[in-house]
């Protein structure tokens, strides 16, 4: 009987490979049947991240100019997003992060791409100018309908007020808040 059962677990998890490859294979193909045709993202919330001058980054132990050094940065952002995996230019964002350690605001446009289990990942760079660069939101499944959502900073290049660095969220795994609102909708 428990030979059974091991051989009846092994060939679970053996499936459950199985659909997890076939899945994998079907968002590079982008045809995942899992996610939506269209969906309208928006994540917005409040946090903080850890701001490491580039100067530091790149020559460990230099002396950093005064005005610019490591810092925890309270960080603000409301992003909009529609998600269209058959046409890559629909898949847009527009909306605003906020550095509040530099009192700076700044307009961000960018691309959404849909993960799989309700998982949405955007990059984003300023609207009007270079000084946000590759600055990638993740929100963390699963996905509540209250403010209750992790949301990640795993990079973002800043240039702000005559300072250039990296801001990476500054909780566990790079999260920037658990208390986001994180609204899926679907646009079909």
């Amino acid at each position: 009987m428990s030979a059974t059962l091991a051989m009846s677990s092994l060939h679970a998890q053996d499936s459950l490979q199985n659909r997890e490859k076939q899945q994998e294979q079907q968002i590079l193909d982008g045809n995942n049947p899992l996610l939506p045709r269209k969906m309208q993202v928006a994540f917005s919330g409040n946090g903080s991240a850890n701001f490491t001058p580039r100067s530091l980054a790149l020559m460990p132990g230099a002396t950093p100019d005064p005005s610019c050094t490591p810092t925890v940065t309270p960080v603000g952002f409301n992003i909009q997003c529609l998600s269209d995996p058959d046409i890559k230019s629909s898949s847009t964002c527009r909306g605003s992060l906020s550095f509040y350690a530099f009192n700076e605001t700044r307009s961000v446009v960018g691309e959404v791409m849909p993960l799989p289990g309700d998982v949405y990942s955007m990059k984003l760079k300023s609207a009007t100018d270079d000084d946000i660069q590759g600055c990638e939101l993740v929100n963390v499944a699963p996905v509540s309908p209250n403010m209750g959502n992790v949301i990640s900073m795993p990079g973002c290049g800043i240039n702000i007020a005559g300072c250039a660095g990296e801001a990476t969220g500054s909780g566990a795994d790079r999260a920037v808040t658990s208390s986001a609102s994180v609204i899926l909708t679907p646009s079909d």
